[in-house]
């Protein structure tokens, strides 16, 4: 058995800055009291990174409603302490976490309780949301559920094709990382490492399976997961014509920033190659 690690670089979907990435046929939340909630009302509704959310939601009988006040001071998440940096902010885990608000309702609060939370793999908003004026709006009802078809790009004000939350979370500027360049000299550029979920400050953290048990029934491959990051495995007898790379038959992994592990089916030849796909959650919907 030989392993093999990779970087899926195909880039997501993004529209420009400010569109909604909300599914219009997905767009509907439910409301016990206020009616339906319309979080794409047109181009402009909400918008979901993997930073934080900007945008607004709209109903017939509260209005318009704000995800944030547009791009956070720090550029990487609100700190709700003010009227001018405030808004909902997005966890590595997909967690929805801080205030929307409106002016005739009020605050929603986006809270640990009812737990609204993004599903990297599909897209799909759950939980629900409350306002002390309102009552709770539940995010995912038998009718109806809110998907994002993509992650929204977030700020790059510098139009180097790296998010500015992701350097400056880094680095502190917006001038140490650039797409095009290897900052430590590992082998993969600055954008394969966000995209991977490694820093490109390091040149030992670098995308790597590890064989860690074999038997005739089974061989067992370790990572270490980047939160956030979705991997995929695949899977080769040689590397001739005749042996395409194929799917192993596991659903993507979502990293959780641990040691993460996968134990699979012998294959029938003695010697097999894997290789481990990483990219940033949504680039590849089923």
């Amino acid at each position: 058995m030989r392993v093999v690690s990779t970087l899926l670089l195909s880039a997501a979907s993004l529209g420009a800055l400010g569109q909604s990435n909300i599914e219009p046929i997905h767009s509907v939340a439910r409301t016990e009291f206020i009616g339906d909630m319309e979080w794409r009302p047109g181009q402009f509704g909400a918008s979901i990174n993997q930073y934080y959310c900007s945008g607004f939601l709209y109903g017939a009988n509260t209005g318009w409603i704000q995800l944030g006040y547009g791009i956070p001071l720090d550029s990487i998440h609100y700190r709700n302490n003010s009227p001018l940096d405030f808004g909902v902010n997005v966890e590595p885990s997909g967690a929805l976490r801080g205030f929307a608000y409106g002016a005739n309702i009020g605050w929603l609060n986006f809270e640990p309780i009812g737990n609204p939370k993004v599903d990297w793999v599909t897209g799909k908003i759950t939980g629900r949301v409350y306002s002390a004026n309102t009552g709770w709006m539940t995010l995912d009802s038998a009718e109806n559920y809110l998907r994002i078809t993509s992650i929204a790009p977030g700020a790059d004000t510098d139009n180097d094709g790296l998010p500015d939350a992701w350097e400056i979370s880094l680095t502190g500027n917006l001038q140490t990382l650039r797409s095009d360049q290897d900052r430590d000299a590992d082998g993969a550029t600055d954008l394969q490492e966000y995209i991977a979920g490694t820093s490109p400050l390091d040149p030992n953290d670098v995308l790597g399976l590890l064989l860690t048990s074999i038997s005739s029934a089974s061989r067992k491959i370790e990572w270490d997961s980047k939160s956030a990051v979705i991997y995929r495995l695949e899977v080769r007898n040689s590397f001739d014509f005749q042996s395409p790379w194929q799917d192993a038959g596991y659903p993507p992994q979502v990293g959780n920033g641990n040691i993460m592990s996968l134990t699979l089916n012998a294959q029938s030849s003695n010697t097999a190659f894997y290789r481990l796909h990483a990219y940033p959650p949504l680039t590849q919907l089923n």
